[in-house]
């Protein structure tokens, strides 16, 4: 029978202090952004599924957790009869939101156009949290129109404007634009992006 003997392996081992450690663990990342919105969607039966309105609360960070600072509905810009409007607006003028004492007092009523610039265009500048039920779903019912993007999904245009010298609708160069790739059935990539400019601008 072979004889067993004990193995002593010498190490040497580095101490992480100082810049070393922080250079490994980067301690000036938040785990939590400071501001974030949750909305979502409603939309018509109809094939292409078009939006009729949404829900949306604003967030701020505050002691660890997330509270309301403003509460609000919003509607498609001009698919909705006059009942329609009048049942939202009835609801907005009655409903108390659940902000904080020092929040907005009231739930807002806004058009699909000033919920897209005043709060989803703010919570995408201050780097907000974003949330959705079906946030896909929702980022296209508020889009205008759309483009495939150069990673193969698709790029979805916000916000439009009428340029007066031939009366057609033209992309807003100064919203940035929301390019959603899909993975599989439960899981995408979704960023913002800078409009595509156009190949004249491209050659100056």
């Amino acid at each position: 029978m072979a004889e067993r003997h004990d193995l002593h392996v010498r190490a040497h081992t580095v101490q992480l202090i100082g810049k070393e450690r922080g250079a490994s663990q980067n301690t000036n990342i938040p785990k939590w952004p400071d501001f974030a919105l949750i909305f979502d969607c409603e939309s018509r039966l109809s094939p292409d599924q078009s939006l009729t309105f949404g829900f949306w609360r604003f967030c701020e960070l505050r002691n660890g957790e997330y509270v309301v600072v403003e509460e609000g509905i919003f509607h498609a810009d001009r698919v909705l009869n006059a009942r329609e409007f009048d049942a939202l607006r009835e609801y907005a003028k009655t409903r108390k939101p659940e902000t904080t004492s020092d929040g907005c007092s009231r739930v807002q009523l806004y058009s699909r156009s000033k919920f897209v610039h005043e709060v989803l265009g703010m919570a995408i500048q201050a780097r907000a949290l974003i949330v959705g039920l079906n946030l896909c779903f929702d980022l296209g019912r508020c889009a205008l129109d759309w483009e495939t993007a150069e990673n193969g999904g698709w790029s979805l245009i916000l916000s439009q404007w009428c340029n007066p010298k031939n009366g057609t609708l033209e992309e807003n160069k100064f919203f940035p634009r929301i390019v959603v790739k899909s993975l599989n059935s439960k899981t995408a990539i979704i960023q913002s992006m800078q409009p595509r400019r156009s190949r004249a601008k491209e050659k100056q």
